[in-house]
Parts: structure tokens; C-alpha cells; sequence
């Protein structure tokens, strides 16, 4: 999950603004709500992983 949660915030939303730029547009986002809502994706899932792991380790011990 965490190799998974990584590949989406170094290719898969980076990847996705540089090939549709114009996509979020037809979306109603404006440019610069574009470049600050999209990098957001990958943060809130690097989150969600990191609390994830966490609870799941201390689950163990």
C-alpha cells in the first residue's frame, strides 16, 4: 500500500497534470486552483497511509 501510495504522488498525479493540463478546466477549476487541489491528492494519501501504519503497528505489539 505504501509502495502504491508513493507511486501515485511521484507518477501518477504529476503525470496527469503534465499529459491533461486542460482537464481539471472542464471540471470547473481555474489554473491556479488546478496546481494547488491536485498536488493535495497525493498529501492527503501519504496521510492516510502513514496514520494507517502506524495504527496497524502499534495493532501488533
Amino acid at each position: 500500500v505504501l509502495v502504491a501510495a508513493v507511486v501515485a504522488s511521484t507518477l501518477v498525479i504529476p503525470g496527469f497534470i503534465y499529459l491533461y493540463p486542460a482537464a481539471p478546466a472542464g471540471l470547473g477549476f481555474g489554473f491556479f486552483a488546478t496546481y494547488l487541489a491536485l498536488p493535495m491528492v497525493p498529501a492527503v494519501l501519504l496521510g492516510f497511509v502513514a496514520v494507517w501504519s502506524m495504527t496497524a503497528a502499534t495493532r501488533r505489539s
